[in-house]
């Protein structure tokens, strides 16, 4: 099974609550994109234009997000707190820069929160003897739901790293090039480390369906 193939498959047309990912196109920074000239508009401060910009990321980032947390419930708080960022930091982005790009960063780095924030939480729920925590073993019966959940678990098995560059590829549809402006990296790297994540995440798949 390859890693792209099952990704893909999960993914849809538009974002639903019901945990289904849709699909995320990479855009490019072309100044005359839609988004680019809503970031202008959001920089004076148009509280219309930022409504718009929302409606025009808010999947992108959902998918991002439920790809990384594995929970639409936690990737759609995780996508407000982005959104709030995004508005209170917007003047630092220069007119020319991608705001998809920009808003991946902002993602990720919430991702990473809302990960530290889950491991806490599930630290203490351990030390006081909580009973309530799910089987990690439990499958749905549904077939869709079943591949979904298969898919999400097998990337909470990689690595934060791995997984986030893995994501960014598959799920958002970014190039090398721009995942590694986006998370700061050499391109080269990002290679390298993508590689290593889809032997890992077929690997997981494999072992999963045995």
């Amino acid at each position: 099974m390859q890693a792209g193939h099952e990704l893909a498959r999960v993914q849809g047309s538009k974002m639903k609550r019901s945990c289904e990912f849709v699909e995320c196109s990479a855009r490019t920074g072309d100044p005359s994109s839609r988004e680019v000239q809503l970031l202008k508009q959001v920089q004076a401060r148009d509280r219309i234009a930022f409504r718009e910009l929302v409606e025009q990321l808010q999947s992108k980032v959902f998918s991002v997000l439920y790809a990384l947390l594995g929970n639409a419930s936690e990737a759609d708080v995780a996508a407000q707190k982005v959104f709030v960022r995004l508005y209170h930091t917007v003047a630092c982005v220069a007119q020319h820069h991608d705001p998809v790009k920009y808003t991946y960063r902002l993602a990720i780095d919430q991702c990473l929160v809302e990960l530290r924030m889950r491991r806490l939480r599930k630290l203490f729920s351990w030390l006081a003897g909580s009973t309530l925590i799910p089987d990690a073993n439990g499958l749905p019966k549904n077939a869709e739901n079943r591949e979904r959940t298969l898919v999400v678990r097998s990337l909470s098995m990689l690595p934060d790293k791995e997984r986030t560059l893995l994501v960014l590829k598959e799920v958002a549809g970014q190039t090398v090039e721009e995942i590694a402006d986006i998370m700061h990296l050499d391109a080269a790297v990002v290679r390298r480390r993508l590689f290593a994540a889809r032997q890992r995440f077929r690997t997981s798949v494999s072992a999963a369906e045995e």
